[in-house]
């Protein structure tokens, strides 16, 4: 896992909800033949109060655009990016200490952030 931190560019509009565990689409560089790759999502693990903002991606050997960018991607390097929203998944369901989440490798960061959610309104009770 790899955690990145996105500095949206100057006077770049930020969006006015910043949910912890909402998602963002990228768009990483072109894939080959000139073919644009498709915007991936990925969930916010963290806002910054400068609008800078953290994404968890999963490091694997594919060759696909994602995990090419992120095995050779720099400080400063850039990427198209645009708000997707609220969190994928809710916690509108019973959460308890026998709570389990389960999901494959491409689903941490999402469950990661359901955890840290479940942990709270735990304990807030």
């Amino acid at each position: 896992m790899r955690r990145v931190t996105f500095a949206p560019l100057d006077g770049e509009a930020l969006p006015r909800d910043r949910p912890h565990g909402g998602h963002c689409r990228l768009r990483f560089p072109e894939c080959g033949a000139g073919a644009p790759a498709r915007p991936r999502a990925f969930t916010y693990r963290h806002w910054h109060a400068d609008g800078r903002f953290d994404v968890d991606c999963v490091l694997h050997a594919g060759h696909g655009p994602a995990a090419r960018w992120l095995r050779q991607a720099h400080p400063g390097d850039r990427i198209e990016w645009r708000h997707g929203g609220a969190p994928k998944m809710s916690l509108d369901w019973p959460v308890d200490d026998s709570t389990i989440f389960v999901s494959d490798l491409s689903g941490l960061p999402v469950m990661a952030a359901l955890a840290e959610r479940a942990q709270r309104r735990c304990a807030a009770r």
